[in-house]
């Protein structure tokens, strides 16, 4: 790109895509599926759980088949990262998780978010490529919630 950006221009209206909206609807999600753990209704949030699974799962495929965008690669991870983080804490504040554990994956998950920033103000921008190990462990996380669940 001329300008130096790793992504082309984008129209307000390319940013409302499919995958974007799918996207953006776990996001919502998260909200719900805390007030429903919290009210103890586990139930509901496990099928609110597992389908947001499956959104992310539906999301990631049509961004592949019709293209996805900044917005889309910026806002997945972040909707994955929140769900979790929200359901380890949640889980553990009403006693259904250790709450070390909690502690552990959200200080994980800061650490990491923390060395990319400081290496981004430090003028080392880094891709990221999850290790197969780090897939590994969001399967674990994922498995161990719909489990408690």
């Amino acid at each position: 790109m001329p300008d130096g950006s790793r992504y082309p221009r984008e129209s307000s209206a390319a940013l409302l895509n499919l995958p974007n909206i799918v996207t953006f609807a776990r996001l919502c999600a998260v909200p719900l599926a805390f007030w429903l753990v919290l009210e103890h209704r586990m139930g509901e949030a496990f099928w609110l759980f597992v389908a947001a699974g499956l959104s992310d799962a539906v999301d990631g495929w049509l961004a592949r088949r019709y293209g996805g965008n900044a917005v889309g690669a910026l806002l997945d991870p972040v909707a994955d990262k929140a769900l979790l983080v929200t359901m380890y804490v949640t889980l553990a504040a009403v006693g259904a998780l250790p709450a070390w554990l909690a502690i552990l994956v959200v200080f994980r998950d800061l650490l990491i978010v923390g060395g990319v920033i400081v290496l981004g103000v430090l003028g080392h921008p880094i891709v990221i490529r999850p290790l197969y190990i780090s897939k590994l462990n969001t399967v674990f996380q994922i498995v161990q919630i719909a489990a408690i669940l």
